[in-house]
């Protein structure tokens, strides 16, 4: 039954929250214009302009950190912070953080959560209706946990 309600909860407060900010179509219209979106900015070649933009920005973020993975780790707590409120946030945190320090793990971490979140939510708006997977979603769930467990 925890299972269950777990499973319950997180379909619901995670969908619930996707919805509210945008849908998968304008998510996948977003990163067609703006590489931000991007895990690592799409590793696509910057403009001058953005590039000054980032050596501001580190400049800038260094007067309050003493160095870059330390100012790298916390803009990845930020953006797992923002991950279930604003997902386009906090791709910005982890890029952010990217940009800082781009050998730290973590930031994969913050990538994945990303990334598993859009999936999650393009499966269930595939060819019915998001009811329809939460129902069967929570049919699955329970019935595994009506199953006797054999000794």
């Amino acid at each position: 039954m925890r299972k269950l309600l777990a499973v319950s909860l997180f379909v619901f407060t995670a969908s619930t929250v996707f919805a509210q900010q945008m849908t998968l179509d304008e998510w996948n219209e977003e990163t067609k214009s703006n590489i931000r979106c991007l895990p690592k900015y799409g590793n696509v070649e910057k403009t001058a302009g953005q590039r000054l933009a980032d050596s501001n920005f580190i400049q800038k973020t260094l007067l309050s950190y003493p160095n870059k993975r330390l100012a790298s780790d916390e803009l990845i707590k930020l953006g797992f912070k923002y991950l279930y409120h604003d997902v386009k946030t906090a791709v910005y945190r982890f890029n952010q953080a990217y940009l800082l320090d781009s050998t730290n793990s973590d930031i994969y971490w913050g990538y994945g959560a990303v990334k598993h979140l859009i999936r999650l939510f393009a499966g269930m708006f595939h060819n019915t209706t998001m009811g329809k997977q939460i129902q069967n979603l929570l049919f699955i769930v329970k019935k595994k946990n009506d199953q006797p467990v054999n000794k």
